[in-house]
Parts: structure tokens; C-alpha cells; sequence
């Protein structure tokens, strides 16, 4: 009789032996086939997580101060930019989302009256114009001292589209959707008194497509052109028109958001590394708090579950290892028959081998079929609610992507599914070898006389 026959009849006739196995083995695969698959489903929801809260890294040029003819300290006007070249540069050097730049001008209208500030007068009625990519990034609105009252905010797409205070438009009478026309201007002193220093006239007519409140107070202070009522919003091309900026240059701070928080410190630290950029004259600031809110609690997580794996998988591998000396041990008259009749001891502990592959092929195979069903049960139960929040938080209304579409179904690569059975397979075969070789070791005749 050849070994595969008695492998096969050993099979059919200890049938309860076999089921025993089998259920085992089908339990420890399907187990880790689930846990690694929700591993793997967890590290997506903690991406989607980490991208949904978002960091960013930002460049300001240092001010700098020398002295006037009158020997008066003054604030050097900008003259350091950054350009699109460069931020090319910069954007290659980790996954940036995108980018949020902002140059800085004024204007003023025969349609607007600015809320009056100290020294007010027809000379510097004008409001300070901040050209950006995103207005809801700006620093007041994510800080949420400002907030959009009616309409939308600006977006990289727009072309001469505005947003203003609620106080202006209810001075002016003015509403989303009107068109004015800004004109140049730029706030300087002569003689003690604030005026617009600007002679030539250009004018550019722009759309209002929103409005917001504030809830700062202005100082008393403060020049009608630094007045909250009277910031405007407006996309880059409005400074352009003006010809108070320059097409892909800019002056003002520069917000780089980067799709992973955990890779900010080293994305901020390549980019200080490009030569064109002096960077001496400029700050580099990052900001990935609420990142660090939840960072210690998604490793703590993490480890937990890692844990637990590892301590379940150690038990359960432990008791298949029992119940395999057990059911070797329960075979000893037969080895001890199957020696005496000129089977070799090679021979022997591949049958014992053949058959527990055999048993576990099935329960590998049968295994991938509940942990499709389980997992499939878990997604909907369990993890169903975290794909929800993270949609939600994925896009915001103004088409910036914060993170992308995270797919949560629960899943594991046929490789890591291989893995995991050849790693069950090798130690069965380990284990059968150890236990078989421990009884092996005796001749047939002590065999039957330990029986006996």
C-alpha cells in the first residue's frame, strides 16, 4: 500500500479526528485572515484620518527696519518673491496637495465708502486688498474669527471676484452678486498725514461673490485701510489688473498643505533645501496641531490591537501544536507497526505531514470564504460610520480636497493571504516533525513495549 492511500484512509476513517482539525485550522486562518484584513482596513482610516484634520507648512519674509531721511526707523518694504518655478520645486519634494499664496495691495471705489478710521480723511478711504488662492484658508477663517456670511468664498479658478465685510455691504447697500470698479491705490505718509501715494489711475471691475462678519475689533488706532469692516478678499488677477502685483509672483505668506501629517516634518525640512530660495529671509512655520491632538491616540490604538494579535495567534498556534502531539501520540501502536513491517521513519512523518496539509488546504480554502462573509459583516457594522465622518470631512464646498476618497471595505493582497497560510503550514509541518521525532527516536520493539 503506498503512503498516499494511507493517507487518504487514515482521513476517511478517523473522521472525528480529521473534523477536529479541520475546525482548528479553520479557525486560526479565518482569524487571521480578519485581523490582518481589519489591520489593514484601521491603517486606511487612520490615513483618512490624518489627511482629514490636515497640516501644512508656510513661508513669510522676515521684516526688515532701516532709517529714512528724517532718521526714522521703518519697515523696509517687501522684495523677496517666491514664484511658480519655484513652487514647482517645492511641491516636488513631498505629496502637496496644494498651495495657498497671498499678495497683499489696496484699492478703493467711487462706489465703496470704507468704515472711517484714525485720520481719516477722502485721501486714504480705501481698504486693504489681500490677493489669495483660497480665502477659506486664510488665517481668520480657519481660526474662525472671520466667517462667511452669504455666498461662497474665492477660489484658484476665480477671475475678479471679491469678498467683503458685512458692515461694508450694508454701509454701501451692496449685495452677492454686484460689480464694481476698484481702483489703484496705496497707503503712504506725507506730512504726518496717511494718503493714497499712487498717481496713475488703474481700475479693474470685479464681481462680489461673498460677504463675511468678523468678530474682531479694530483698534482705535487703526488707518481705515487696516479696519477689518474694510479687508477684501479677491483672487490674484484683481492685484494684477491693479498692477499691485505680478502674474505668479509672490510677496506674502505662501501655505503649503500636504496630504499626510506625518511626512510635514520631513517635506518642510527638503524644501529648505533648494538652492534658488534664499531662505535666510524668510520663516518657515508649520502648523499640524490638530494632527498631534489625536496622533498618541491612534498609535496607542494600534498598538493595542497589534497586541492582542500577537498574544491570540500565540494561543491559538499553541493549541494547534497540542493537539498535534495529542493526535501523534494517540498513533503510537500504529508507527510502531508501521516500523515493524519496513515502513522507514521518512515515510512515516510525511504521511503524518500529507495528511495535515491535506486538512488544512481545505480549511485554508474554506477559511478565505468566511473571512469574506465576516469581514463584510464587520465593514457594515463597525467601520461603516468611519467611512461616513471621513467623506464628509474629505471635500469641503469650495472643491479643496483635504483628503482623498478613502475606500474602507475590508481587504488583504493575495500575497499577504499566501504569507499567512505558508507561515501556518510551516509551523505545522515543525511541529509534527519535533513530536514525531521525539517517538521516532525508539525502535519499534520499545515502541510496542511502551504500548504494552
Amino acid at each position: 500500500m503506498n503512503i498516499i492511500t494511507r493517507v487518504f484512509l487514515y482521513i476517511a476513517r478517523c473522521k472525528g479526528k480529521t473534523l477536529t482539525l479541520f475546525l482548528l485550522l479553520l479557525s486560526i486562518s479565518t482569524f487571521l485572515l480578519c485581523s490582518f484584513s481589519m489591520l489593514g482596513t484601521s491603517d486606511k482610516i487612520f490615513q483618512g484620518m490624518r489627511e482629514s484634520v490636515g497640516a501644512a507648512f508656510y513661508t513669510r519674509q522676515k521684516e526688515t527696519f532701516s532709517r529714512n531721511e528724517n532718521d526714522e526707523l521703518v519697515k523696509d518694504e517687501a522684495n523677496q518673491v517666491i514664484n511658480e518655478q519655484q513652487i514647482k520645486k517645492i511641491e516636488e519634494k513631498g505629496d502637496i496637495l496644494y498651495y495657498n499664496a497671498e499678495n497683499y495691495g489696496y484699492g478703493k471705489s467711487e462706489r465703496i465708502k470704507f468704515v472711517p478710521g484714525s485720520g481719516h480723511s477722502e485721501e486714504n478711504d480705501m481698504g486693504q486688498i489681500t490677493g489669495l488662492h483660497y480665502s477659506k484658508l486664510y488665517s481668520k477663517f480657519i481660526e474662525e474669527d472671520y466667517e462667511l456670511e452669504e455666498g461662497r468664498h474665492i477660489n484658484n479658478t476665480d477671475q475678479n471676484k471679491i469678498m467683503i465685510s458685512k458692515e461694508l455691504a450694508e454701509t454701501n447697500k451692496l449685495k452677492v452678486g454686484d460689480t464694481i470698479k476698484l481702483d489703484a491705490a496705496k497707503l503712504g505718509e506725507i506730512d504726518g498725514q496717511l494718503v493714497n501715494t499712487i498717481d496713475t489711475k488703474q481700475q479693474v471691475e470685479v464681481e462680489i461673490v461673498g460677504i463675511f462678519k468678523h468678530q474682531s475689533v479694530s483698534s482705535v488706532d487703526s488707518p481705515t485701510a487696516g479696519k477689518h469692516e474694510n479687508q477684501i478678499f479677491a483672487d490674484h488677477n484683481v492685484l494684477v489688473e491693479l498692477k499691485e502685483a505680478k502674474q505668479g509672483e509672490y510677496q506674502g505668506e505662501i501655505g503649503f498643505y500636504v496630504k499626510d501629517p506625518k511626512d510635514l516634518a520631513s517635506i518642510t525640512k527638503d524644501v529648505q533645501s533648494i538652492e534658488s530660495i534664499d531662505w535666510d529671509k524668510y520663516f518657515v512655520h508649520t502648523n499640524d496641531f490638530k494632527y498631534q491632538q489625536i496622533k498618541d491616540g491612534l498609535s496607542s490604538i494600534t498598538e493595542l490591537v497589534n497586541i492582542l494579535l500577537i498574544v491570540i495567534t500565540i494561543v491559538m498556534l499553541g493549541i494547534l501544536m497540542l493537539l498535534l502531539s495529542l493526535r501523534i501520540h494517540s498513533r503510537i501502536h500504529e508507527i510502531g507497526i508501521l516500523l515493524s513491517i519496513g515502513i522507514t521513519k521518512t515515510e512515516i512523518i510525511i504521511q503524518i505531514i500529507l495528511e495535515v496539509l491535506i486538512i488544512a488546504v481545505t480549511a485554508f480554502i474554506a477559511s478565505l470564504f468566511l473571512s469574506i462573509g465576516i469581514s463584510e459583516l464587520i465593514q457594515t457594522n463597525v467601520f461603516k460610520d468611519f467611512e461616513l465622518l471621513l467623506m464628509n470631512t474629505a471635500l469641503n464646498e469650495d472643491q479643496v480636497s483635504i483628503a482623498d476618497s478613502v475606500w474602507m471595505g475590508l481587504d488583504i493582497s493575495a500575497l499577504k493571504v499566501l504569507q499567512l497560510y505558508a507561515i501556518q503550514s510551516i509551523v505545522t509541518v515543525v511541529a509534527i516533525v519535533v513530536v514525531s521525532g521525539q517517538i521516532l527516536k525508539m525502535k519499534p520493539k520499545e515502541i510496542l513495549s511502551k504500548l504494552s
